[in-house]
């Protein structure tokens, strides 16, 4: 009843329309024509979307007169509603809604407006979602929401039907809309309106036993990756009534922002340990997370000098050399770019600039820390470790003849190699000092090779002036001390001559070739006993190990560890040097490479290589005129242990039962210690026995740099002429002044003295006598015997040579003794230089300088 009095209302409602609008149209044109259209009550009857088409009728009249065929046009306003056919006629209802129909002939027209009614395109329940939430036997009932499309059915609803599968489990209820539980199970609810329908299934349930997680230990593992969401899995009991289609818990956490919560997915937004609940009702379950925070990731730019490992990356580099860290990048977690931060070590020596990344320090494994820490959690921090190996830089300076090999190796394994020319320079990579020790194994070499002591201006590479001490590598190993100086000018002949030459003439040559000072050790193993290294049947290895030393203002060489000579020259002792080689025309491979500075470790390795000092002791050989000076089976002498009492000391074997003896020249001893400038010498003889013929003494001399005639003679004598002897000669024999007392000393015997401890002194200084133009300078030498025993000086002479005399008389002296005859001890040996360094009479080292 209720749809039949709509339809009658809507019909009411048309006609009022089309009446109105028939009236309205109906016009004439001043031709007379008239056109109307004569069905609009048919026309505007209820008139559903898809129902029959309609015919429109149409009357045209001129002057009251019909009009057959006329010829009129036809339009919808809307065709989507209504659409005219191509016969101006049928009338089809497409769509819902108003149209306007019009018909024209000339410039008159007739029009009506029709409503078509929209068919029904669905019917839809909308509160499915709802209706399926966990519904247990003895829950309210519940209430089906309908829609209607299109609107116009929702506001004039259809005829429709609700209906149940299953009446006993969910029935419906007269109003359409009521759903009852009545017991477990199941049941479709269908809506049907015309030949329209939607269905839901919904169930019945017992209640909820449990809901429960079960994924707990995948949960539970590190959560580090933020990247990666989770998805919480749960069971539901009784299970063939409870799933996740039809069971939605609600899941929250503790901290209650730890997690991003969608549906049972969860995402990590805080670190620490979290709590995850899922609920259905009163029925929930919980499990633990341990959420962490993925260390931000650090990456290294490319580097040729830098290798990735997984700890970071090393470097490796020469120590002077800066290096530049790759550059580095970090991102989070969640790929936030992250700030980089360096630390970096200290000590002397090691700078670092973090803006630039630059990093320099000395020989050394340094580790460089790099961190980033995540911009959200501070306290997830990455590190990595760039690990720096400085590596010795063995040469700062040389001539353009040496390459390193071996660069990235250590210290033993390192090598140097030269190309084949002249002379070949190079200073070793070390501060200049007054104290350092170098050592350079020559394996296979050819030439001269040896080692130099530099002097170089700081903060200059400045190195034109060097003391050497080389050594022929075959052969006869000639030793040569030179002290070059690049700036030194010559003249031969008519030729001028300047600059470095390495080829300087003999022992007896004038001061010449870039020289300054000039002195030499023949045959190191024949004439001075030095051992050359040799395999097991005794051929010569090829190898030559040479060393030099510097102890304050004493420059000494070693070769295979065997003490050679010790130099003490004013011009270097005043000045800071650096050791480094010199060699002429060398082939072959330099290895085992070692130096280092420092008073205590230099003066620790001196003591090593000499045993104290004791084997500074030498046989003294120069030239094959002095061959009987060789100390076979120590039969000249032998070297004792230093000691506090003793000092450096050795015994004498120059007289003993069989009666042997030797003339002066095959009796020397010498400590190969040449020394210019001002400086005193002194030891103690005690003399045990005498051969039964020869000469007898115990004779110090202080001879010229080249061994020619002798300069200073000081000895006890305990033969005929026996007493305290001072001697002086000057150059070439010439015997200029002669001052001597070989006569008995006031009421001394032979007897007397040889018995006694007796104390032999001399003294040289550098002094300036006379004033104004009569100044000059000359060599003031002061000797004297003192005799310990009865604590009586013996004899003093003090003697005086100038360059009238002698153009070296300011040049080194070499110092050596000539025992003829003689058996005893010789000891306390001491030495000290103008500034107080040498060695005391107990064999310790003194440094009145202070010298670093």
């Amino acid at each position: 009843m209720r749809k039949q009095h709509a339809m009658i209302v809507l019909l009411v409602l048309v006609l009022t329309v089309s009446l109105f609008t028939a009236v309205a149209c109906d016009s004439t044109n001043k031709d007379g024509y008239k056109i109307a259209i004569t069905n609009k009550d048919t026309l505007t009857n209820a008139w559903m979307e898809g129902e029959a088409d309609r015919l429109l009728e149409v009357d045209v009249t001129n002057n009251g007169g019909a009009v057959s065929n006329a010829q009129y046009t036809v339009s919808s306003s809307d065709s989507g509603v209504i659409s005219v056919g191509d016969d101006n006629k049928t009338l089809s209802a497409v769509g819902g809604g108003s149209a306007t129909i019009t018909v024209k002939i000339e410039n008159v027209t007739d029009s009506v407006t029709i409503n078509v009614i929209p068919a029904l395109k669905a019917v839809t329940i909308t509160n499915k979602t709802a209706l399926k939430e966990v519904w247990t036997l003895g829950d309210s009932a519940r209430a089906l929401s309908i829609q209607f499309n299109p609107e116009y059915w929702q506001n004039n609803k259809p005829s429709y039907t609700v209906t149940s599968s299953n009446p006993e489990v969910i029935s419906v209820g007269e109003d359409k809309a009521t759903l009852t539980a009545n017991a477990i199970g199941k049941a479709t609810i269908t809506v049907t309106a015309g030949d329209k329908s939607d269905s839901v299934e919904l169930s019945v349930r017992p209640q909820l036993e449990s809901v429960s997680i079960t994924n707990k230990t995948a949960l539970a593992e590190d959560w580090n990756d933020w990247s990666v969401s989770r998805t919480i899995e749960v069971a539901f009991a009784p299970a063939e009534y409870y799933d996740a289609n039809n069971t939605t818990p609600v899941v929250t956490c503790n901290p209650e922002n730890a997690l991003e919560i969608n549906g049972l997915t969860i995402k990590a937004k805080d670190v620490g340990t979290v709590t995850v609940t899922v609920t259905v009702g009163d029925k929930s379950d919980s499990a633990t997370l341990n959420i962490s925070r993925a260390l931000p990731t650090i990456l290294f730019g490319d580097s040729a000098i830098f290798t990735a490992t997984e700890a970071g990356g090393t470097i490796n580099t020469l120590e002077g050399t800066p290096i530049e860290l790759p550059i580095v990048t970090a991102t989070s977690a969640d790929d936030q770019l992250c700030d980089v931060e360096f630390e970096a070590p200290t000590g002397a020596g090691v700078t670092w600039n973090e803006s630039s990344r630059q990093f320099e320090a000395p020989q050394g494994t340094y580790s460089i820390k790099v961190k980033a820490a995540d911009p959200q959690f501070s306290s997830a921090v990455a590190e990595k470790i760039v690990t720096v190996n400085v590596y010795r830089n063995l040469i700062n300076w040389n001539d353009g003849t040496w390459a390193m090999g071996n660069v990235y190796a250590s210290n033993a394994e390192q090598t140097l190699t030269n190309s084949i020319h002249g002379s070949q320079f190079a200073s070793f990579n070390i501060v200049p000092s007054k104290y350092y020790y170098a050592e350079v194994t020559f394996t296979g070499a050819t030439g001269t090779v040896g080692l130099a002591h530099f002097v170089t201006a700081e903060g200059t590479e400045d190195h034109d002036r060097a003391l050497t001490a080389i050594i022929q590598a075959q052969g006869d190993h000639n030793y040569y001390n030179l002290d070059f100086d690049k700036n030194l000018s010559w003249t031969d002949g008519d030729n001028e001559y300047s600059g470095w030459n390495l080829l300087a003439g003999n022992e007896h040559s004038d001061l010449k070739a870039g020289a300054n000072y000039y002195f030499s050790s023949y045959q190191l193993s024949s004439y001075r006993g030095l051992s050359a290294q040799v395999d097991g049947e005794g051929v010569e290895l090829g190898v030559n190990k040479v060393a030099v030393l510097r102890l304050g203002d004493y420059f000494v060489t070693f070769w295979n560890d065997q003490y050679v000579n010790m130099v003490n020259l004013e011009y270097y002792a005043d000045q800071l040097t650096a050791p480094g080689l010199c060699t002429v025309g060398n082939e072959g491979t330099l290895s085992g490479i070692d130096y280092f500075s420092g008073k205590d470790a230099v003066l620790a390795k001196f003591n090593a290589l000499t045993d104290n000092g004791a084997k500074i002791i030498s046989q003294y050989v120069p030239k094959d005129w002095s061959t009987g000076s060789k100390n076979v089976d120590n039969d000249h002498f032998a070297h004792k242990k230093t000691s506090e009492t003793d000092g450096i000391n050795f015994e004498i074997k120059g007289a003993n039962s069989s009666d042997k003896s030797w003339g002066e020249n095959s009796s020397m001893i010498s400590p190969y210690l040449l020394m210019d400038g001002d400086f005193e010498f002194s030891y103690v003889i005690k003399a045990t026995g005498f051969s039964a013929s020869g000469d007898k003494y115990l004779r110090l001399e202080c001879r010229n740099y080249h061994y020619d005639e002798t300069a200073v003679q000081v000895a006890p004598r305990y033969d005929g002429s026996f007493g305290a002897w001072c001697n002086y000669y000057y150059w070439n024999g010439t015997k200029l002044v002669r001052q001597t007392n070989n006569g008995k000393s006031s009421g001394f015997t032979q007897d007397d003295l040889k018995n006694d401890t007796l104390k032999v002194t001399l003294k040289r200084e550098i002094v300036t006598v006379g004033e104004g133009e009569s100044a000059k300078k000359v060599s003031r030498f002061t000797m004297t015997i003192y005799d310990v025993t009865k604590g009586k000086q013996l004899n003093q002479v003090v003697s005086e040579w100038d360059e009238a005399a002698d153009k070296r008389f300011d040049k080194a002296l070499l110092l050596l003794w000539k025992i003829p005859g003689v058996k005893g001890t010789i000891s306390n040996v001491s030495w000290i230089d103008s500034n107080g360094q040498g060695f005391d009479a107990q064999g310790n080292w003194v440094d009145g300088s202070q010298a670093n």
